[in-house]
């Protein structure tokens, strides 16, 4: 294959690999709270495209400090059950600081909630009404990723006490770019 040929066909490589944008596409988004530590809450996928998720919390108490579990499952053939792949405990006011944001599957969602919310930037964490709106995790998730089902979940706690639990269900999908019209 000369050069003008091979020139070309990473062209057309790179143009095709622009014109597409990985997303997760949402099937579930469950949470599962304390009501003696959250009072209220909302935990929602947005309409229409399903890639975005929006959460709303509120804390009846401050945290000095708490912790959460992270865990990533995909499906396993031959039934195609979720099996667990991936699980980290996660140090919340850690966090919160920024420590994680260049860990492997913490660091995206790091990265989308720090632009779209009012998270704190470190412990203890005051009671009220905290948000996370239009959330993306697959804007900074690497595209080598197999295009598979995924389900999430996240586990926060006080020692032994449960405060929340985050169950995800979606899939990871290519959907072409739209330019913004001005």
């Amino acid at each position: 294959m000369n050069n003008i040929c091979r020139l070309t066909l990473l062209q057309l490589l790179i143009a095709a690999s622009l014109a597409k944008k990985l997303v997760i596409v949402w099937k579930t988004f469950d949470c599962v709270i304390n009501p003696e530590i959250i009072p209220s809450h909302r935990c929602i996928i947005i309409e229409p495209d399903k890639n975005l998720l929006t959460a709303e919390i509120e804390y009846n108490r401050d945290f000095k400090h708490y912790n959460a579990s992270f865990a990533l499952h995909l499906p396993q053939p031959p039934f195609n059950e979720f099996t667990k792949h991936f699980e980290t405990e996660i140090d919340i006011c850690e966090f919160f600081r920024g420590s994680y944001k260049n860990k492997n599957f913490i660091g995206p969602a790091y990265k989308s909630m720090t632009r779209i919310s009012n998270m704190p930037k470190g412990c203890p964490q005051r009671k009220g009404l905290y948000y996370y709106r239009n959330m993306s995790i697959a804007d900074n998730i690497p595209a080598f990723l197999p295009r598979n089902p995924i389900k999430i979940t996240l586990d926060f706690y006080l020692l032994k006490t449960p405060i929340l639990n985050v169950t995800l269900i979606g899939r990871l999908a290519y959907t072409t770019k739209h330019k913004k019209k001005p």
